[in-house]
C-alpha cells in the first residue's frame, strides 16, 4: 500500500512538468503579440512604434529562445515572481492575494451547502 502511495506521489512531478510545458507553449501559439496588448492599453488604440515593441520584447525576455523563456517563466513561478498584471499593472501575487480570502469563503460555503443537501438526500435514499 505504501509503495502505491509513493508511486502516485511521484507521478505528480511529471504531471506538473507536462502541464506547465503545455500551458507555456499554448500561450505562445495564441494569436496576437503581448507587447502590442501592453502598449495598446485597455482600449487597444495606443500609439507606439516598432522600436517600442522591440524594447518591450527585450524587457520581457520575449526575444530569447523558447526554452530559455520557459525556464525563466518556471523559475519566476517557483520564486513567486509572476510578473505584472496587464489589466491592473499590479504584481500578480498581490492580485492573487486579494482574491484568496473571497475564494476560500466561497469554497467553504459551497461545501457547507452541498453537505446540507447531500446528507438529507442520502438518508432519504437509504431509507
Amino acid at each position: 500500500m505504501s509503495t502505491y502511495i509513493v508511486r502516485r506521489l511521484l507521478l505528480i512531478i511529471p504531471t506538473v512538468v507536462l502541464v506547465s510545458v503545455l500551458i507555456f507553449f499554448l500561450m505562445r501559439i495564441l494569436p496576437g503579440d503581448v507587447a502590442e496588448v501592453i502598449l495598446g492599453g485597455p482600449e487597444g488604440g495606443g500609439n507606439y512604434s516598432s522600436q517600442d515593441i522591440h524594447d518591450l520584447h527585450q524587457r520581457l525576455g520575449l526575444d530569447k529562445p523558447l526554452p530559455e523563456q520557459y525556464f525563466s517563466w518556471v523559475s519566476g513561478l517557483l520564486t513567486g515572481n509572476m510578473g505584472t498584471s496587464l489589466v491592473s499593472r499590479e504584481p500578480v501575487m498581490e492580485v492573487l492575494a486579494k482574491s484568496v480570502p473571497v475564494t476560500a469563503e466561497l469554497a467553504v460555503l459551497t461545501i457547507a451547502l452541498s453537505l446540507c443537501i447531500a446528507i438529507p438526500v442520502g438518508l432519504i435514499s437509504a431509507m
